[in-house]
C-alpha cells in the first residue's frame, strides 16, 4: 500500500447462515464512521519483537476536519481522510488492518423498498428497551482482517508539498492520486494502438438464448468540422425476433411492446471490456496507415464533467484528440452492451413501475435486482461510421 495514495479495500456484511432466520434486514453501517473511529479496526505492526508477531499501534484520534468546497464536500464519508492511520505506517513494513467486532444501532427487518419512508431508532446491544419494545442491536463480529506491506512511491510528486499545506495530508493524497493518473494517461495516449489490440465487439452469438432481439445501427455526415459539434445519431431497433438455441433470429415474432433502460446501451457501463464505443483515426486519410485508437480527452470523464470547481483559463475539453487536422478521418463504432433491465410493455403498462438507481445514474439498477428473474439482453456491436475532418 502506497504512503501517499488513497487506499481501498472492500468489506462486506453478511447476514449469518445460522442464525434462524431467512428475513432480510437493512443497517447502517460506514468504514468511515464505524469501523475508523476510535473502537474500530485495530492496526497491527508485524514485528519479530513481540512474543506473538504482532504489535498494536496507536492511532491518534483528536483533531478535527476542514471540509472543502465544491464536488468536494463529501470527502469526509471516504477512509481515512485525516490520514489517521497513515501516519502510524513505515516504508517496506508489513500490517494487519483487524476489524475487532462491533454493533449496528440502525437497523431493521426488511428490504430497502419495504421501509422506504419509516423511521428508523436506534437500539441498544445488551437487551431491548423497556419503553420502546426494540430489539437489540445486531453484533457484528470481529476476526475479518487484511494484510498489506508499505511502499513508497518512486517518483515523488512535485506538488506535494504545496498541496499537503494548502488541504492537509489526507487530501493531498486525493490530489496526488489523480495527478499520477493523469500522467499515466498522458503516457499511454502516446503509445499508438491500432484498434484491432482492443477485445472485440460483442456478437450476435454472446447473445442469450431465447430472449429478444435488439440491434444498434449509426449515422452520421461524412464530413465534420472540427471546430462545430459532432453529431452521430444511434438507432436501436425491435422486431419482436427471438433469438432460437441454433444461434438464428426465429421467424416467429411477438407484437408485445417492451421498455428497456436505454441509459444501458449509450452509457458504456463497463460490465465487460466489449461493452461501449470506440473511436479510430487515420491521420491525414491515409488508407495505408492502421486505424489508430483515440481516447477520451484529458479529465473528459467518459462523457460528463462535474463544474463545481473555478474555471482554469487555458483548460478545455473536446470530443476529439487536441492535434486532429483537417483531412484526418475518423471511425466511430458501437461495441456492444447489456440490457440489465427490460419488461413487457409500452409507457402505459410501466407509468407506475419504480426502477432503482445509484444516486450517480450511470451504473447499473440497484433495484429490482436481477430484472424479476428475466435475462439480460445482449446487444451486438453495429457497423462503424466514417466521417472526414473539415475546416
Amino acid at each position: 500500500m502506497s504512503l501517499t495514495l488513497p487506499y481501498s479495500f472492500e468489506l462486506t456484511l453478511r447476514q449469518a447462515e445460522n442464525d434462524g432466520s431467512d428475513r432480510p434486514c437493512i443497517l447502517r453501517w460506514s468504514p468511515t464512521l464505524d469501523g475508523f473511529r476510535l473502537s474500530g479496526f485495530l492496526l497491527l505492526h508485524h514485528t519479530a519483537a513481540s512474543a506473538d508477531g504482532f504489535e498494536p499501534l496507536d492511532i491518534d484520534h483528536s483533531g478535527l476536519m476542514k471540509p472543502r468546497g465544491g464536488f468536494h464536500h463529501r470527502d469526509w464519508t471516504q477512509p481515512g481522510p485525516l490520514g489517521r492511520h497513515y501516519r502510524a505506517l513505515r516504508p517496506r513494513e508489513t500490517y494487519t488492518l483487524l476489524y475487532p467486532g462491533g454493533e449496528a444501532a440502525m437497523w431493521d427487518w426488511g428490504t430497502i423498498r419495504e421501509n422506504t419512508g419509516k423511521v428508523m431508532q436506534a437500539r441498544h446491544l445488551l437487551s431491548p428497551s423497556a419503553k420502546d419494545g426494540l430489539p437489540p442491536a445486531l453484533l457484528i463480529p470481529g476476526g475479518a482482517c487484511v494484510s498489506f506491506t508499505a511502499k513508497e512511491e518512486e517518483t515523488p510528486w512535485p506538488g506535494r508539498a504545496e498541496a499537503e499545506a494548502r488541504n492537509g495530508f489526507g487530501f493531498a493524497n486525493m490530489d496526488e492520486d489523480i495527478w499520477r493518473r493523469e500522467e499515466a494517461f498522458k503516457a499511454a495516449k502516446r503509445i499508438v494502438r491500432t484498434i484491432e489490440e482492443r477485445p472485440a465487439s460483442l456478437g450476435p452469438e454472446d447473445r442469450v438464448l431465447e430472449t429478444l432481439v435488439l440491434t444498434v445501427s449509426l449515422e452520421c455526415p461524412p464530413t465534420m468540422s472540427r471546430k462545430g459539434d459532432i453529431n452521430i445519431s444511434l438507432n436501436v431497433t425491435y422486431t419482436g425476433q427471438i433469438w432460437e438455441p441454433d444461434g438464428q433470429a426465429s421467424s416467429k415474432t411477438t407484437t408485445r411492446p417492451i421498455t428497456f433502460r436505454s441509459w444501458s446501451v449509450i452509457a458504456d457501463l463497463g460490465e465487460d471490456a466489449r461493452e461501449g464505443f470506440r473511436l479510430g483515426r487515420r491521420r491525414g486519410g491515409n488508407a495505408q496507415l492502421p486505424w489508430e485508437l483515440c481516447y477520451m480527452d484529458d479529465g473528459g470523464c467518459e462523457g460528463y464533467i462535474i463544474y463545481d470547481d473555478p474555471d482554469v483559463p487555458g483548460l478545455s475539453w473536446s470530443y476529439l484528440p487536441d492535434d486532429t487536422a483537417v483531412a484526418d478521418v475518423f471511425r466511430y463504432w458501437f461495441t456492444g452492451a447489456f440490457v440489465e433491465w427490460w419488461d413487457w410493455g409500452g409507457v402505459e403498462e410501466h407509468a407506475e413501475t419504480v426502477v432503482m438507481l445509484p444516486c450517480w445514474i450511470a451504473d447499473r439498477v440497484v433495484e429490482p435486482r436481477e430484472n424479476g428473474g428475466r435475462p439480460k439482453l445482449v446487444v451486438p456491436g453495429s457497423e462503424p461510421v466514417d466521417f472526414k475532418i473539415v475546416e
